[in-house]
C-alpha cells in the first residue's frame, strides 16, 4: 500500500528571496545528515527560458535495528531535480532516492509560488556582476528568474547591494507531496512505509527550520545592505 504525505507552509518572505534561500540552504545547522550537495546539470531553455537544474545529495540517517539486517548502509543519494519558469512565477523541486530502491522508494515534490502577485513583477533591476547571459535573461524574464543564477554571488559583499534592493517584498507558499513505496515484500512494505511516513513529518520540521535559518542570515545582509546604500541613493533636499 502506497503512503502519502502533504503539508503547505507559507513564509513571510518574498519569492525571490525563498528561492534564493533554496539554493542556500546547504550546510544548516538543521541539516547535519547532509553529507554533499552538488549540481550536475544546469541550463536556461532557449525558447521557454525555464531555468533546470539537477544536484546529486547524499544524506545519512538512522537505520531502525529491525530493518538492518537488509540495510546496513545508512547513507543515501538524492536526485534532486527542479524547474524555475519566471513567466509562470512557480518553482516546482522533485527529489527521489537512488539508493535502497528496493527497500523503499520516496518521492517529494516542493511547488514554490508567490502569495502576492505583485511583489514578483519585473522591476527592470538586473544584478550586479553576473555574467552577460544572466544579465539578457533577467533583463528579458524579470528579478524572479535571476533568483538561481543570484545564489553562486550572493556570498560576496561587492555584489550584494543590487540584490538587496531588488527582492521585493511578499510572502511565499511551498506545498509538499511525498508518495512512499516499497516493494521489499517480506511482509515488511507496510512497516517500512509507515515507519518512512512518520519520520519523514520530523525531517520536514528540520527542512523549514534549516530554510528559516538561511532565509535569516540572508534577510539580516539584506537589511544590513540596504540601511547603507539607501541613504545614498535618495536625492538631496533643497535647504
Amino acid at each position: 500500500m502506497v503512503k502519502f504525505y502533504q503539508h503547505t507552509f507559507d513564509y513571510d518572505h518574498p519569492f525571490p528571496l525563498v528561492t534564493l534561500a533554496f539554493w542556500l540552504r546547504y550546510p544548516n545547522p538543521f541539516a547535519a545528515h547532509v553529507l554533499a550537495s552538488d549540481v550536475i546539470d544546469r541550463y536556461v531553455d532557449p525558447d521557454t527560458g525555464v531555468l533546470h537544474t539537477t544536484r546529486l545529495i547524499l544524506k545519512r540517517g538512522n537505520v531502525p535495528k529491525w530493518a538492518r539486517t537488509f540495510m546496513s548502509n545508512n547513507e543515501a543519494y538524492i536526485l534532486e531535480q527542479s524547474r524555475v519558469d519566471p513567466r509562470d512565477r512557480t518553482m516546482v523541486c522533485t527529489s527521489k532516492n537512488i539508493s535502497h530502491k528496493r527497500v523503499m522508494v520516496i518521492e517529494e515534490t516542493q511547488t514554490f509560488t508567490p502569495i502576492d502577485e505583485d511583489e514578483v513583477k519585473s522591476s527592470g533591476i538586473v544584478p550586479a556582476a553576473v555574467t552577460a547571459d544572466q544579465r539578457r535573461f533577467a533583463a528579458r524574464f524579470g528579478r524572479s528568474a535571476s533568483s538561481a543564477a543570484l545564489a553562486a554571488t550572493v556570498h560576496s559583499a561587492d555584489k550584494l547591494p543590487v540584490l538587496a534592493d531588488s527582492l521585493g517584498t511578499g510572502r511565499t507558499r511551498v506545498k509538499l507531496e511525498v508518495r512512499f513505496v516499497s516493494n521489499l515484500g517480506w511482509g515488511l512494505t507496510s512497516r517500512i512505509e509507515s515507519f518512512c511516513h512518520n519520520r519523514f513529518a520530523d525531517s520536514s520540521k528540520r527542512s523549514r527550520l534549516g530554510m528559516a535559518h538561511v532565509l535569516e542570515k540572508l534577510q539580516e545582509k539584506r537589511t544590513k545592505l540596504l540601511a547603507i546604500t539607501r541613504p545614498y541613493a535618495q536625492p538631496e533636499l533643497a535647504s
